[in-house]
C-alpha cells in the first residue's frame, strides 16, 4: 500500500464513511513500519449522533522497537501546521534513532496538515498563501480573509484542544497504555496540554523549545527578551570581544546606521554576478529574528553588524541574500497556523473582535511597550510578528481551551533549550519546566531553535536516552562550534596587518588576505546546508556561494573550486583544491600577485617575487 493511496486527502464525512486504514509502508526507508490512517471528529463536542458525526482523517506512521520495546513515543511537531508524516523516515532515522532500540517512534501530521485533511483555499491551494512580497498589510489582511472565509465556521476546530483529543484517540487506535508525548516547539504545547487532560496516560514527557502554554507569542516579545543573552553567547569566546567589541553595543551602532534609509552595496550571487543592493534597518531585524534556525547566519551577525556600523553593507547584503534564496518549500500548511494563532495566540484582541478593529489595537499594544524592542521601531517589528498575520482573520469562536494555571501532573518531564534559540529561549524554557513538580532543564550550547534536530554533538539525544532510562541527567558541557564565528571584515587592503614576518608591506598583506579568504570560503561551506541558508544545489551534489565582494567558490564531491573569491577588496584567489584541501592558489589583483600551494600547515610560494612561507595562527574568534 503506498503513501499516495493510503494518505489520500479526504473530505470531512461521516463516521460511517470514513476511511481507517493500516497496512505496512512501503518504500526502502520505512521498511517494515506501520502505516495508516484514523478517522477522527472534527468536532470533538459534536452531539450529533456518532453516525452522523463528520470526521477527518489523521495520516501516522509507526517504527517498531528494535528489541524489547519500553515504550512508545508519540513525535508531535511544532508550528502549528508542520508536517512530518512524508518525512517519516528521515526524522526516525536522524534525530531520534538512537531512541529505536527500544522505543516505538509513532509521528503523526495533526489536523489540517500533511495528510491529515490539510487545509486548502482559493489563494493557498497547497497551504501556502500567496501573498505578493510587495503587498500592504492591509492587502494582505484582505487575502488572509478570503482564505479563512472560504473555510467557513469549520475553522475553529483546528485548535490545540482538538488536537490534544486527537492524539487521545490515536493512542487508543494504537492500542498502547501510556505513551511518552514528545513535543517540538508548538508541539510542546500540545504534549503539555495532553499531559494535564490525560495523566494517566502518560509515563513520560519530553519537551523540545517548547512554546509557552499560554499560546503562540504573537507579539514577539519574547526574542527581545533573550536577545542580549543569545548575542553575547555567539560572541563567546572572549576573542570575539576583542576583536568587534561588545554584541550589544554593534546591535546599537549598526541599528543606528541603517536607520535612515539604510545602506547600499553590491550582492554578489552564486554564480558570482554582481548587482546593487540595499539593506535596511527591517533587514537586520528580520535576520536577526530567523538566526536561531541557522548557525551561519547567527554567527555571522556580529562581524556583519560590525561592518554595517562601519558603512560597509557587503556583508548584511550576503546574509540577507542567502537567507532569501535559502530554505526551499515549507512543511508547515499557513492556513492550520493562522487558524489556531488567530484564536489562541496572545493577541491584543479577542479573536471574536471585528478585524477592522485590530490595527489600532497592534499599534497601541506595540507602542505602549516600544521601549522593549529597543533599538527597533514599531513600524519595523509590527510585519514580522504573528499578530500581524491575523489581523484579517475573520472573528472566530475560541476553542474551548483554557491553558490551565496549575501545576502539570507528577510525571518525568525533561524540557530540552536550545541557548541560542530567540522564539523559545532558555528564559522561557524554565518557566515551562516550573509548571510541572519534576521538570529538569537542559540548554545546549551553540543550538538555537529546536535542538533534537539541530544540535550536532549528541547531547541532546543521549539526555533523552538517559532521562528515559532514568539515570540522571546531566547538563551538556561546553561544545566547539560546527561553523566557525565570523572574523571581522574589511574595507581595503591597507586596513590589514602584516603577516609578522620580513616581506615586502604589500606582500605581508596580501598574504593575510588570503588567509581571511580561504577561511571565509571555509566557513561559507561548513554553514551551507545548515538552517535557512541552504540552497537547492545541496541535493544535486553541487555547491555554488558567492563571494564577499566578488567571484564564487563551488564545491562537488571530488574538488573545491574557487574562482576570483574576493573577500578583502582587491585580492582576488582562484584555484582548485583536491579533496585532501591541497592545491594551488592564483593571486590576482590590486595586491601582490602570484601562485601559493595550499598544504596542510599553511601554504607556500611566490608573491611579486618574493617566496613566501605561511603558518596560519588559529583565530580566538574562529
Amino acid at each position: 500500500m503506498c503513501l499516495a493511496v493510503l494518505f489520500g486527502t479526504l473530505a470531512f464525512a461521516s463516521e460511517a464513511t470514513a476511511q481507517v486504514s493500516v497496512g505496512e509502508c512501503e518504500g526502502r526507508e520505512l521498511r517494515g513500519a506501520e502505516c495508516g490512517t484514523v478517522g477522527v471528529p472534527l468536532n470533538h463536542a459534536d452531539p450529533a449522533p456518532a453516525a452522523d458525526a463528520r470526521t477527518i482523517s489523521l495520516g501516522y506512521v509507526r517504527f517498531r522497537a528494535r528489541a524489547a520495546r519500553r515504550g512508545t513515543i508519540v513525535f508531535i511537531a511544532g508550528g502549528p501546521g508542520e508536517a512530518v508524516v512524508r518525512n517519516a523516515a528521515s526524522i526516525a532515522n536522524g534525530p531520534l534513532r538512537a531512541l529505536r532500540d527500544r522505543y516505538d517512534i509513532v509521528l503523526f501530521d495533526q489536523r489540517g496538515t500533511g495528510v491529515s485533511s490539510p487545509l486548502r483555499c482559493s489563494v493557498a491551494r497547497r497551504g501556502a498563501l500567496r501573498i505578493p512580497s510587495d503587498a500592504t498589510a492591509a492587502q494582505a489582511a484582505r487575502i488572509v480573509n478570503r482564505c479563512a472565509t472560504e473555510i467557513g465556521s469549520d475553522r475553529q476546530f483546528f485548535s490545540t484542544y482538538e488536537t490534544v483529543l486527537d492524539i487521545e484517540d490515536l493512542r487508543a487506535f494504537l492500542g498502547v497504555p501510556k505513551i511518552i508525548p514528545l513535543g517540538v516547539s508548538y508541539g510542546g504545547q500540545v504534549a503539555g496540554e495532553y499531559a494535564r487532560r490525560y495523566p494517566d496516560r502518560v509515563s513520560a514527557l519530553i519537551l523540545d523549545s517548547t512554546s509557552p502554554i499560554e499560546g503562540v507569542d504573537a507579539l514577539a516579545r519574547l526574542p527581545q527578551l533573550a536577545l542580549p543573552r543569545v548575542l553575547r553567547e555567539v560572541c563567546f569566546p572572549p576573542g570575539c570581544r576583542a576583536f568587534l567589541g561588545d554584541p550589544l553595543n554593534l546591535l546599537r551602532r549598526s541599528a543606528a546606521r541603517l536607520a535612515d534609509g539604510g545602506l547600499r552595496g553590491t550582492a554578489v550571487l552564486p554564480s558570482g554576478a554582481r548587482r546593487s543592493a540595499r539593506v535596511s534597518l527591517a533587514d537586520l531585524y528580520a535576520l536577526i529574528r530567523t538566526s536561531d534556525a541557522d548557525p551561519l547566519l547567527r554567527t555571522a551577525l556580529p562581524a556583519a553588524m560590525d561592518a554595517a556600523a562601519r558603512g560597509d553593507a557587503a556583508p548584511l547584503i550576503r546574509l540577507a541574500l542567502q537567507a532569501e534564496s535559502g530554505g526551499g518549500t515549507s512543511s508547515v500548511n499557513q492556513i492550520r497556523f493562522l487558524a489556531t494563532a488567530c484564536t489562541e495566540g496572545r493577541l491584543p484582541w479577542s479573536p471574536e473582535s471585528d478585524p477592522a478593529t485590530r490595527p489600532a489595537l497592534l499599534e497601541q499594544a506595540l507602542t505602549s511597550t516600544q521601549a522593549d524592542y529597543a533599538p527597533f521601531p514599531v513600524s519595523v517589528v509590527a510585519p514580522l510578528t504573528d499578530a500581524a498575520q491575523c489581523l484579517g482573520w475573520p472573528a472566530t469562536t475560541r476553542a474551548p481551551y483554557v491553558p490551565s494555571p496549575e501545576r502539570g501532573p507528577n510525571v518525568p518531564v525533561l524540557v530540552l533549550a536550545g541557548r541560542e534559540d530567540l522564539r523559545t529561549p532558555l528564559e522561557d524554557q524554565r518557566r515551562a519546566a516550573a509548571q510541572f513538580p519534576t521538570a529538569r532543564v537542559v540548554g545546549v550550547a551553540n543550538v538555537g531553535h529546536s535542538v533534537l534536530a539541530n544540535d550536532t554533538s549528541g547531547c541532546g539525544v543521549r539526555t533523552v536516552r538517559a532521562f528515559l532510562a532514568g539515570l540522571r541527567v546531566v547538563p551538556c558541557g561546553p561544545l566547539e562550534r560546527e561553523v566557525p564565528l565570523a572574523l571581522p571584515v574589511f574595507r581595503s587592503l591597507t586596513q590589514l596587518p602584516g603577516a609578522a614576518g620580513s616581506a615586502p608591506p604589500l606582500v605581508e598583506r596580501t598574504v593575510v588576505a588570503v588567509d581571511l579568504t580561504l577561511r571565509d570560503a571555509i566557513r561559507q561551506l561548513a554553514g551551507f546546508g545548515l538552517g535557512s541558508s541552504a540552497g537547492a544545489d545541496v541535493e544535486r551534489r553541487t555547491v555554488r556561494v558567492g563571494g564577499l565582494r566578488g567571484g564564487r567558490v563551488e564545491v562537488t564531491a571530488r574538488r573545491v573550486s574557487l574562482v576570483r573569491y574576493e573577500v578583502v577588496p582587491g585580492v582576488r584567489v582562484s584555484g582548485v583544491l583536491g579533496p585532501n584541501g591541497r592545491g594551488r592558489l592564483t593571486i590576482t589583483g590590486r595586491g601582490a600577485t602570484g601562485t601559493l600551494d595550499l598544504t596542510a600547515s599553511g601554504f607556500r610560494g611566490t608573491l611579486n617575487g618574493t617566496t613566501i612561507r605561511y603558518r596560519p595562527l588559529n583565530s580566538t574568534a574562529e
